[in-house]
């Protein structure tokens, strides 16, 4: 084989080499393939969750996801007021969806949102965020259920509202944020431990992974996103 490539430098060389970068490229092709595969999983109908790239660009309009597509739902908060997602006023929305009875994943999130809530308060922008917590058990968590959780985790905050709908609602909430880890909604215990970020237009415009939050990136970002 040496000896053909040797004597026609000028054809067989070619043919020679081609073999090797053939393979190269083929393995450099499998690669983005297990890369893109890789990027996929992590994704849920939104976007990538906590990437360095946003669902959509940080405060542009038009998003892939709009709170108005699901503003037939009605909630009610811990006081037992009425509510649609896309009627709450706010220029950036954080929303993570949680249950009282939870003891590990969600008491967390709970508490470094109450960091992020005070981060902001200390700079003046917490009466342009609204903090939105939707239970994913709506059967247990009652409107008592709410308040006495909103007690226990002293959030009796004024933009912070823990919110429940109809099982109907509910189980297109979930579907809607992809919450559930399983199609099982009966068990509502393995949920996706993401938040939400929601710009003034009522856009999805980002999702964070939340186990636990980088506090940091999302005080930031949303920062960004009420400068616009």
């Amino acid at each position: 084989m040496s000896n053909l490539c040797d004597s026609r430098l000028g054809q067989k060389r070619t043919a020679c080499l081609s073999v090797p970068l053939g393979l190269l490229a083929a393995m450099a092709f499998g690669l983005a393939l297990y890369a893109i595969g890789s990027s996929i999983s992590l994704k849920s109908s939104f976007g990538r969750i906590a990437g360095i790239t946003p669902a959509v660009p940080v405060g542009t309009s038009g998003g892939e996801f709009n709170v108005r597509q699901i503003s037939h739902i009605t909630l009610t908060d811990q006081d037992g007021e009425r509510v649609r997602l896309h009627d709450v006023p706010a220029g950036a929305t954080l929303l993570n969806f949680m249950f009282t009875g939870c003891n590990t994943e969600c008491p967390l999130q709970t508490a470094q949102l109450r960091s992020i809530y005070h981060q902001l308060e200390s700079n003046a922008a917490e009466q342009t965020v609204q903090i939105i917590s939707v239970t994913i058990s709506p059967l247990t968590d009652t409107v008592p259920a709410l308040k006495s959780y909103v007690t226990a985790f002293n959030v009796d905050y004024p933009n912070w509202r823990f919110l429940r709908a109809d099982m109907a609602g509910t189980n297109e909430l979930l579907d809607r944020f992809s919450v559930l880890s399983t199609r099982a909604v009966e068990s509502r215990t393995d949920h996706r431990n993401v938040l939400y970020l929601i710009n003034r237009h009522g856009d999805l415009v980002q999702q964070y992974a939340a186990d636990p939050i980088n506090i940091k990136r999302v005080t930031a970002e949303v920062g960004q996103l009420l400068s616009l």
